[in-house]
């Protein structure tokens, strides 16, 4: 099972989501809160939520597009004093 509609398997993550590395670093991205906790229903099986799947990756596209339009500003800011004349 990759995935339904309401919950994500490893396979689905790096599917779905393209996650690239392995299981032992998605317990090491959950530990360090780079993932969201996963649900643990027993028999070695492991799954997230896909809500919070979601929130957490809407998160960090966010987060990476504050941080490149901020660069942006700031290279933009720093062209404009380096190019008017004193």
């Amino acid at each position: 099972m990759a995935s339904n509609h309401m919950y994500v398997d490893f396979r689905g993550l790096k599917e779905e989501y393209g996650y690239p590395h392995t299981r032992q670093q998605a317990d090491r991205d959950e530990k360090r809160g780079r993932l969201p906790l996963r649900e643990r229903p027993g028999g070695g099986r492991v799954y997230w939520l896909r809500a919070e799947l979601d929130a957490h990756f809407a998160g960090k596209r966010a987060e990476r597009q504050r941080r490149l339009t901020t660069e942006l500003e700031d290279e933009k800011s720093k062209d404009d004093k380096t190019s008017k004349p004193s």
